[in-house]
């Protein structure tokens, strides 16, 4: 069987929570991203033979104490919330695919990996295209 990658891992985390990949590295301490962020550490620590200081650099270079503290945080919420136990364990499954096949769902990740790319073109590929605008309306003017 072979291990999942940290990347593999966040992107199913991010996809399953509907955020961008980037936000698993951000600095950003709201609930609705630090529990996925924390998922995220918690299943790279339960499925990869990766240290926690890798771990940590995987999530914009945050320290392996932190790492730590997000594992017993969700061991802690697993314990008391049969719900998010489910949750948790249904992702590791998704990542781990079918008798540690591999992912079971191949078309999340690509799907994940393709928004993350668009995602950052977005910006460049608009302002392209505002450029090019701006070029012929400057033609059309005889400026």
């Amino acid at each position: 069987m072979q291990n999942p990658t940290l990347y593999e891992i966040k992107s199913t985390v991010a996809d399953h929570y509907k955020l961008p990949i980037r936000v698993m590295a951000g600095e950003a301490r709201y609930r609705a991203i630090a529990r996925p962020r924390q998922v995220a550490m918690y299943l790279c620590r339960q499925l990869t033979k990766r240290s926690l200081p890798e771990i940590g650099r995987a999530f914009g270079g945050r320290d392996h104490t932190t790492v730590m503290y997000s594992c017993r945080k969700v061991e802690e919420l697993m314990l008391d919330r049969p719900a998010f136990k489910a949750e948790v364990d249904d992702l590791s499954t998704r990542i781990r695919g079918v008798n540690g096949t591999g992912p079971l769902y191949p078309e999340e990740a690509i799907n994940a990996l393709v928004r993350a790319a668009l995602e950052d073109l977005t910006p460049k590929f608009i302002a392209l295209l505002v450029d090019q605008v701006e070029a012929r309306l400057k033609e059309g003017r005889g400026d």
